[in-house]
């Protein structure tokens, strides 16, 4: 019987239930109800959003700000999570009530170009329309990290020097001008990256890396290598718990092989 057809939450099931102290870095997309339109369950809803963080807070995890792996001192043996967003849809200022109820402080990963988009007719803008500037404003002033998340998300890998460059550089120039803070965080669109990504990622400014490769961030971790683990609009609170207990880091290792690849 292979992976493939036992599938994953079936896998999982069978892991160990074993919390793994260290920093789990949350990964969601957007915070609104599922529809038929997100066929890759990148919607989690408001409701089961705030049962997730309540789960955060009964259960004793310490959230803090992404910029706290900065110090890799900060990474001490407690159960930690930190809680980011990528892409930058209008969708997650459905978080901030939530977030501010726990007083959890999260991180938003914006793709630039995205931002103040119009829909110009396109279906795909209507359903998932972007953060305006003065949303990301907003959500910065309410005590949300902001990011990078490159100009137009493309596969970072498949780029030439110059497309790199120009897609890391003018991210965080222009993160940095409209918003008047320094901009340290970057995730990589569709969790793709190789050795040199990581390189330009670095000569560009940036100081934290966030990939989509599933596990947990314990001393010593690369910083611009760091583990995250996807939270699906599908995910009921028992494949939450599971997740958060690290039963499915096994398929960080096949993950990350898949990110490297060009």
């Amino acid at each position: 019987v292979t992976i493939k057809s036992v599938g994953k939450h079936a896998v999982a099931r069978l892991m160990p239930s074993r919390q793994k102290l260290g920093v789990r870095i949350l990964l969601y997309h957007a915070i609104d109800a599922p529809d038929g339109s997100d066929h890759l369950g990148l919607r989690v809803s408001p409701a089961l959003f705030r049962e997730q963080m309540l789960y955060l807070q009964t259960e004793g995890y310490q959230v803090v700000p992404l910029k706290s792996l900065l110090n890799a001192l900060n990474v001490i043996d407690k159960k930690q999570v930190v809680i980011t967003f990528d892409d930058g849809y209008q969708s997650v200022a459905n978080a901030l009530d939530v977030l501010s109820e726990f007083g959890f402080p999260s991180t938003i990963f914006a793709t630039v170009g995205w931002i103040d988009r119009s829909s110009s007719g396109s279906n795909y803008w209507n359903q998932w329309p972007s953060l305006t500037w003065v949303e990301l404003r907003a959500c910065m002033n309410q005590g949300m990290e902001i990011g990078a998340h490159s100009v137009s998300h493309p596969r970072l890998p498949t780029c030439s020097d110059s497309e790199l460059a120009n897609e890391l550089n003018d991210a965080k120039v222009l993160l940095e001008q409209q918003l008047g803070r320094e901009i340290t965080s970057f995730s990589y669109p569709y969790g793709l990256y190789d050795d040199r990504v990581k390189r330009f990622v670095s000569v560009a400014g940036f100081r934290l890396g966030c990939t989509s490769v599933c596990g947990v961030n314990r001393h010593p971790y690369g910083s611009l290598e760091l583990h995250r683990t996807e939270i699906s609009g599908a995910d009921d609170m028992a494949i939450f718990r599971r997740k958060l207990a690290g039963q499915y880091d096994w398929m960080g290792p096949w993950q990350r092989r898949q990110a490297r690849k060009s």
